[in-house]
């Protein structure tokens, strides 16, 4: 990829122990976007994963889906989102967007991601896109725009196909922790899965997502991975305890520290 982006220079300097995390755009109120970008740009966080609202979000659980209804009820849409992060720097982290293929087509894939270029959005997400039709149609437009499109693999995948994907990825791939949906109650990672990530010698970074809740979760998937994801674990805390700078400070520090200071 030619155009350098955020999330190049994220892992020019940095390959161990990395946190994203993840919340639904425009929730829980209509411009809280803006407010939790702040929020995290000053916490110790590496990269933010935002999440486009969609109606039938499969990969999801429960409290990403609440927060997709929420959001959506609110009027959020992938133009709004857009127009709203146009107005703000995101010089200073990785922002990739993650959302569901539907309404990524009816923006346009082209113009979508040369929206993210003007703006300074690292890379999409997108689980039901097939990584065949990735390679077939949206390959060269990644490229043109320097826009990382994030593949995923699950304990389900077979080293052909993690080979496949890590072949036609450039950013990171996504490691999905088990084969459910988000946030459900299955511990957050797979032993064997994990070993088999490491055995395999990747030439992209790794991090592991779904079900990761806390500093023993992500303490043990850095011994075999690049870092996580965290996403419904990290909206049950705002829902709990509001959306401020100390609420988002006391969540990383429980994560990368494993201390929580009262609110």
């Amino acid at each position: 990829m030619s155009i350098k982006n955020a999330l190049d220079q994220l892992f020019s300097h940095k390959s161990e122990q990395i946190l994203s995390l993840f919340c639904t755009a425009e929730y829980p109120q209509k411009g809280d976007t803006r407010k939790l970008l702040d929020h995290l740009y000053k916490a110790e966080v590496d990269m933010i994963e935002l999440g486009i609202p969609f109606s039938d979000p499969v990969a999801d659980g429960n409290t990403i889906q609440e927060a997709n209804a929420i959001a959506l009820s609110n009027g959020a849409n992938l133009k709004m989102i857009l127009d709203s992060l146009s107005k703000q720097n995101l010089d200073s982290k990785p922002i990739l967007l993650m959302g569901y293929l539907n309404p990524f087509l009816q923006y346009g894939i082209e113009e979508l991601c040369k929206r993210c270029n003007e703006i300074g959005i690292a890379g999409l997400i997108i689980p039901d896109l097939p990584p065949e039709l990735f390679c077939l149609k949206y390959e060269s437009i990644s490229e043109k725009y320097g826009v990382h499109f994030i593949h995923l693999i699950s304990p389900e995948s077979s080293d052909d196909r993690i080979r496949f994907i890590d072949a036609i990825s450039t950013g990171f791939i996504y490691a999905v922790s088990s084969n459910s949906t988000t946030g459900n109650e299955q511990k957050g990672n797979n032993q064997a899965f994990l070993e088999r990530i490491k055995a395999s010698k990747l030439k992209n970074k790794v991090l592991l997502g779904f079900n990761i809740r806390n500093h023993s979760d992500y303490a043990l998937a850095c011994q075999y991975t690049n870092g996580t994801i965290i996403g419904s674990q990290f909206i049950r805390h705002l829902n709990d305890n509001g959306l401020s700078k100390v609420s988002v400070d006391q969540f990383v520090n429980s994560i990368k520290y494993a201390q929580i200071h009262s609110l």
